[in-house]
């Protein structure tokens, strides 16, 4: 199989046989009759691959034990989980009643078809061909099934949840719509089960909501695959992330964190790539550790090692046998990714034990998770294997939000700028014509990303009438890109250069935002000036209870710099939330008094708003017995 190729029908030869043999024979997805009840459908569809996992299982023996087809029968009679009354409704367009239907609030529904695999496993026997079989089922081994679906929701058990999540978020290339994995530590059925919360909170992540990524949903969270790790065996907040924010969590509302969504799917047509390296593995350092064992442990066949150092990417310097392995491994091509012990923070190359990694040609995983490490390096290798500069290139690139981008901005490249900039139509070679002007938004949306004004002028004057307020390749506008990196040099010469139509400084980008909201994500008080100053406006996309229901989650937190820049964008401090409640009650009732200061000395609040239970303010202090905020807000009201 060759580096780039692309697998798009599962044949036997195109996996490696395993124990799990069962599950690795293609299998058909959808049958005729229910290919032709998806077309028909007009309401969210779901596709649900069971693979195992807790979740579904069934009590025998005193103990879970997966039992087939048993998830499917047993969803059936829940009422929180299938509208019997609706599916007879739609008895017309699927009278082989294939779809279970997913009640929502007002007359709405999703409707979701469980794919049960067979046999089903256990978590822990998952390997990588199971991995290329998820992907396979989802790209389309029979018809176009990615595209009858709205999403996807993949069912596992806990244990190398976070492995797959990582692998699959690789092996989808130009992913456009949602993968959720999700599984439980209490099978569904079980009366105290965190299963059923699980299973629909990602029914509607995948079904309602556009977040092109792989992500893994459990206990309320939506996580970046790979970016989440399981850290309990026992207990219901199995998994955590911690070195990346939460893409959504379920509260009284759906919070939707847009700005972090990580979209690719402009860049291309979805594929994937089932070519993976499995001759890597992970190497974690301990005191004492010989240098036969490092030796024997990068010998052939190994292709590719993940290097668990200390802190913050070190190993000992009075150990230079060690060096010297890592050394011989690496130059004879061994791609070694140096990743920290610790479960939070990066690798920095600051220290002289790290930066002897450096020297010999270790790439630093940063960020990066054990497991999203181990994957993107076996994707990587199975990619890229004819060049080792390109394949160390990757490693440290942000291929899919797995570290963090920061780490990898990168200047704009000035080599062959003039040649880019200098194609004219008159020219004979019209493919490299055509070619060389496609560059040019990438030129410009590299210049926004890292400030690089000089290049943003050379762009304005070589490209006479460019517009630089035309939507880039990825979705966004180049002031969007602006206000996401800071680059306020840049966002400053847009500004000024389209100074007789500055509409565009309101238009929102492909997930419905601005660059003024993008500022105050960013706390950055002269962009949030700039923006204002060219007639930036919150209410041009958000209407005033949402910008309450920023200002109240700011309050929550007592993230005064935060309410501060919302602030400064123009947004009132007493507008009220979805639910009526002002940023004043709020920031009372979760004791936030630097938020209560900034509120009382900066906005025209009105402490006699109730909230739903008639309370006021200062009613809210006394109850809970907060005498410093109702001293506070008693010398509000006397003066």
């Amino acid at each position: 199989m060759s580096g780039n190729s692309t697998v798009e029908v599962l044949s036997s030869s195109s996996l490696r046989r395993s124990s799990n043999d069962m599950l690795l024979k293609p299998m058909t997805l959808l049958d005729a009759q229910t290919e032709k009840a998806l077309s028909k459908l007009t309401i969210p569809k779901v596709l649900v691959l069971y693979t195992g996992g807790t979740i579904g299982m069934k009590v025998l023996r005193n103990a879970y034990e997966p039992v087939a087809h048993f998830l499917l029968s047993a969803l059936r009679g829940m009422n929180i989980m299938h509208d019997t009354n609706f599916a007879e409704k739609m008895n017309e367009i699927d009278p082989e009643k294939s779809f279970l239907y997913l009640p929502l609030a007002n007359e709405e529904w999703i409707a979701y078809y469980i794919k049960e695999y067979t046999p089903l496993l256990d978590s822990a026997n998952m390997t990588y061909d199971n991995y290329i079989q998820i992907a396979l089922d989802i790209k389309a081994r029979q018809k176009e099934v990615y595209n009858l679906f709205s999403g996807f929701v993949i069912l596992h058990g806990t244990d190398t949840m976070s492995y797959t999540a990582a692998a699959l978020s690789f092996i989808f290339e130009n992913l456009s719509k949602p993968v959720v994995l999700t599984g439980s530590q209490i099978p569904i059925f079980e009366t105290r089960s965190d299963g059923r919360d699980n299973l629909i909170g990602s029914l509607l992540l995948a079904g309602q909501y556009r977040i092109p990524e792989v992500t893994l949903y459990f206990r309320n969270r939506l996580y970046r695959g790979n970016r989440v790790t399981k850290i309990d065996s026992e207990g219901l907040n199995a998994f955590y992330s911690h070195n990346f924010s939460t893409l959504a969590e379920f509260r009284t509302k759906v919070e939707v964190k847009w700005d972090l969504v990580f979209d690719r799917s402009s860049e291309g047509p979805f594929n994937v790539h089932t070519n993976l390296n499995r001759n890597v593995s992970l190497l974690r350092l301990f005191p004492g550790i010989t240098y036969l064992t490092m030796r024997q442990f990068l010998e052939p066949p190994i292709q590719g090692i993940v290097l668990q150092t200390y802190g913050a990417g070190n190993l000992p310097t009075n150990r230079p046998d060690l060096i010297d392995e890592l050394r011989k491994a690496s130059d004879r091509g061994v791609l070694i990714v140096n990743c920290t012990q610790c479960a939070k923070g990066c690798v920095h190359y600051i220290y002289e034990g790290a930066t002897a990694l450096q020297k010999i040609g270790v790439c630093s995983g940063l960020d990066m998770t054990i497991e999203a490490a181990l994957m993107k390096l076996s994707y990587i290798l199975g990619k890229y294997s004819s060049d080792k500069k390109i394949m160390k290139m990757k490693m440290t690139e942000n291929l899919r939000g797995e570290m963090s981008a920061d780490s990898t901005k990168v200047a704009c490249p000035k080599i062959n700028l003039n040649w880019i900039l200098n194609a004219t139509n008159d020219e004979t070679n019209e493919e490299s014509v055509h070619f060389r002007q496609s560059l040019i938004p990438w030129l410009i949306a590299t210049c926004a990303q890292t400030d690089d004004i000089a290049t943003l002028h050379h762009i304005q004057q070589v490209q006479s009438g460019i517009k630089f307020n035309a939507v880039l390749p990825c979705g966004s506008l180049p002031l969007h890109i602006c206000a996401k990196h800071d680059a306020i040099k840049c966002a400053e010469l847009l500004l000024r250069i389209s100074s007789n139509d500055n509409s565009f400084v309101n238009e929102p980008d492909q997930v419905g935002f601005t660059a003024l909201f993008y500022a105050v994500l960013q706390l950055n008080d002269a962009m949030i000036e700039l923006l204002i100053r060219y007639g930036a406006k919150l209410t041009a996309t958000l209407k005033p209870s949402e910008i309450g229901m920023y200002l109240c989650n700011c309050v929550k937190n007592n993230q005064v710099d935060r309410l501060k820049a919302w602030h400064k964008a123009g947004a009132n401090l007493d507008q009220a939330d979805y639910d009526g409640r002002t940023p004043i009650l709020l920031a009372v009732n979760y004791n936030s008094v630097d938020c209560i200061h900034y509120l009382l000395d900066n906005g025209s609040v009105d402490i006699s708003w109730p909230d739903s239970r008639g309370m006021t303010p200062l009613q809210i202090a006394k109850q809970r017995g907060f005498d410093n905020i109702v001293q506070i807000l008693s010398s509000y009201a006397s003066n």
